[in-house]
């Protein structure tokens, strides 16, 4: 579970309401050249997400890590490989 507030860059002032997430995920590990690493990440069940309202107000590459999944999929974010 996550409990969080956003917050506006340099003066801290509070954005919007809080919430309590929970996110249940899967992290599939490889081991290229004997070091572990996250290959993906991928949600068992789909996200609780405490608050009502969406904050956006900037683009999507200014979001850090976004990732859209294809529509096909399930709605399951994956990063790139």
């Amino acid at each position: 579970r996550w409990y969080y507030q956003d917050r506006r860059i340099g003066s801290g002032e509070r954005v919007g309401p809080d919430s309590t997430d929970h996110y249940l995920v899967r992290y599939v590990l490889t081991r290229p050249k004997k070091r572990w690493v996250v290959d993906h990440v991928e949600f068992v069940k789909p996200p609780e997400v405490g608050r009502t309202e969406a904050l956006n107000r900037a683009s999507p590459s200014s979001f850090h890590g976004l990732v859209s999944a294809p529509a096909d999929t399930g709605g399951a974010p994956r990063g790139a490989r």
